[in-house]
């Protein structure tokens, strides 16, 4: 019996596990695709990790932007078998400008839609 309610609770982690990922993902998409784009700069830096926010940019604003890291961060933690013990999931976008970008835009606001498209999008992948 004990090994039953074992099973089952690692069955759950993983079914909430993989919840996490998929608003995750949502979410992630939902920001990328509102950001507005002049250089490319703030959309490449939307970045994920779990347990601790990541702190860095990727790319310059100037000299180029980094397509690759973005993508790459939402890659290992769909492919990195993420649980939930490896703590709280971060978006992070730390270009100096984006909360202007996010206030004063014509798209202003485009974060919070864009949260919101992607917590719906992310709920609606649960098969």
């Amino acid at each position: 019996m004990a090994d039953q309610v074992v099973q089952i609770a690692d069955e759950v982690g993983k079914f909430v596990s993989n919840i996490a990922v998929l608003v995750t993902e949502g979410v992630w998409e939902g920001v990328r695709d509102l950001n507005p784009v002049l250089t490319g700069y703030s959309r490449s830096n939307w970045l994920v990790q779990a347990g601790t926010p990541d702190g860095d940019t990727v790319g310059t604003r100037l000299g180029g932007v980094d397509n690759a890291s973005a993508p790459a961060s939402m890659n290992a933690l769909r492919s990195g078998g993420y649980r939930m013990e490896q703590g709280a999931i971060y978006i992070t976008n730390n270009v100096h400008y984006i909360r202007h970008l996010n206030s004063s835009h014509a798209a202003a606001g485009f974060v919070e839609v864009g949260i919101l498209r992607g917590i719906t999008a992310g709920l609606s992948r649960i098969a």
